[in-house]
């Protein structure tokens, strides 16, 4: 039995705080999170579904509506929102407005902005330090770790389910709206689903795993019940059991708190009530804001994350590395923090190989679209760092690895076939391959940067770099082939209708370009003289 009373928060159990420091935290997050920053809930789709059938008239509207109102009456006394999801979308796909399904759950799940800047949840969820799993379909919580919603982090299609879970993945195991063939909805979708590896899935998680679940009401249970209660054969009531689910109510309802004490206690859960008196449901984005406050205070292992980059950065160990890539969410402070010194450290060799084995330098990081102007990859400053790291200590081997990376990057193209645009990129690339020897310095960089230049963006970045200091630098070394090719690149007008007359005004009055050529003109006369 729960020992909580009902408060607006919370103490967070210590065994969830353990959880965090032994990485063995996974917290399930259902709809009602969802609802919490405006996304509909299961009984108003449901509903939303059946008036959509009511309201859309047959392919020969004198044939009616898709259903009748007694239909339609019947279908609202059903009471069970899933089995009237399934219902519905049969009928809308049996009459060719199966698109119309798809659009009515995709409006369910935007959300609303107002609410999301008022209280983001998904925020504050994203804080703790545990692994992701949920039922919800929508992209809120994949915002948080990929704000370009690609699909790197996530994990949803059945067969890429396996036992070994990570801090840096979201699973959803109802699949997601981003892939309309993954998600499940409707009864027949949920049979096919728990089987196979996500049950085994999910058995090895509420095995091995303390388990908070967010958002979670009992007709969510419904699905979750057998496996919680196979998930773990041995559990026995009055045993301590490892699952936690955060519940509203009333003050004054202790009597209904037991009540639900007595349903969940026989899942091996124990309930963390909080009121609703004041906030409503809201109260939920308190509770977990307040929860991560606790985290904060209470576990070193947040507390002391940037001072164990430090440590770790200032005297490698590669097991001590694993370890911190372990705490190290994509896009959260502890990674920007890490990522950060990560490029002034005085030897970057020594963290190639396991930033590569990490995925770090995979090019679809390279943030692309609008997500090209809000943020940077970090992880080009650790790459300048490790270019700058080679060229002073030569080896065959720390070449070969910089350059792979540099012509992953400049070949990639996205799903379209299309090269990524970010100016920032393109300009630290460029940056990076010109500091190296020119004998390393290959045509196809040349012509690579010629393509970046034409780009409304990289031309402002990488034409100043040039003029100011690229130029010459091998102008000084008389390195005439690197010249003619630079001079090339900034004075190719022919397929260019972003070119700037500024551009090569800049270099002709460039005053570094103009001292060598006074220097050297000096010299001869000197030596005439």
């Amino acid at each position: 039995m729960s020992n909580y009373s009902i408060n607006e928060t919370q103490e967070l159990p210590q065994e969830i705080l353990d959880a965090i420091i032994q990485k063995k935290l996974v917290i399930f997050i259902g709809a009602g999170a969802s609802r919490i920053i405006g996304c509909k809930g299961w009984d108003d789709l449901s509903n939303n579904l059946i008036n959509l059938c009511f309201n859309t008239s047959k392919k020969n509207p004198l044939e009616g509506s898709l259903i009748t109102f007694k239909e339609k009456e019947s279908l609202t006394k059903i009471g069970d929102p899933k089995k009237i999801i399934t219902i519905c979308k049969k009928i809308l796909e049996k009459n060719g407005f199966g698109e119309k399904y798809f659009q009515t759950l995709e409006e369910s799940l935007n959300g609303q902005k107002e609410l999301i800047s008022l209280r983001d949840i998904y925020k504050e969820i994203y804080k703790i330090p545990a692994i992701f799993v949920t039922t919800n379909v929508d992209t809120h919580l994949h915002k948080q770790f990929a704000p370009s919603l690609d699909l790197v982090n996530v994990v949803y299609k059945e067969n890429d389910f396996n036992r070994s879970v990570e801090l840096s993945k979201i699973y959803q195991i109802h699949g997601t709206i981003l892939d309309k063939d993954s998600m499940v909805f409707t009864v027949s979708d949920y049979l096919k689903r728990y089987n196979g590896k996500i049950k085994n899935f999910l058995e090895d998680i509420f095995k091995n795993y303390v388990v908070l679940f967010i958002g979670y009401g009992l007709s969510e249970f419904e699905v979750l019940d057998f496996l919680i209660l196979k998930g773990d054969p041995s559990q026995k009531p009055g045993v301590k059991n490892r699952k936690y689910v955060v519940l509203p109510f009333f003050s004054g309802e202790e009597n209904i708190h037991e009540f639900m004490d007595y349903y969940y206690s026989d899942l091996g859960i124990e309930v963390i009530p909080y009121a609703i008196d004041k906030n409503g449901y809201n109260q939920l984005y308190e509770l977990i804001k307040d929860w991560n406050s606790q985290i904060r205070s209470k576990s070193p292992i947040i507390i002391d994350l940037n001072k164990k980059s430090d440590e770790v950065l200032s005297n490698f160990d590669p097991q001590k590395a694993a370890e911190l890539f372990g705490y190290l969410r994509p896009n959260s402070p502890q990674e920007i923090y890490f990522l950060t010194q990560l490029g002034k450290i005085e030897n970057p060799s020594v963290w190639f190989e396991l930033l590569n084995a990490q995925g770090y330098f995979d090019p679809k990081y390279n943030p692309s679209g609008i997500e090209a102007s809000r943020r940077i990859w970090l992880i080009l400053i650790y790459l300048e760092n490790f270019a700058k790291y080679t060229v002073s200590h030569p080896s065959d081997e720390g070449y070969q690895s910089l350059l792979g990376i540099i012509d992953s990057i400049i070949d990639y193209k996205d799903a379209s076939g299309q090269r990524v645009e970010n100016d920032f990129t393109e300009y630290k690339i460029f940056c990076i391959v010109f500091s190296l020897p020119s004998e390393k310095i290959s045509d196809k960089y040349f012509e690579y940067f010629k393509d970046c230049l034409v780009s409304k963006n990289s031309h402002t970045l990488i034409s100043s770099e040039i003029s100011q200091n690229v130029l010459s630098k091998f102008l000084k070394k008389e390195d005439r082939k690197i010249c003619l090719k630079l001079l090339e690149i900034v004075f190719d007008f022919k397929e260019s209708s972003n070119s700037d007359l500024w551009r090569i005004q800049s270099l002709v009055f460039d005053s570094a370009i103009q001292e060598y050529y006074y220097l050297k003109y000096s010299k001869n006369i000197q030596m005439k003289s």
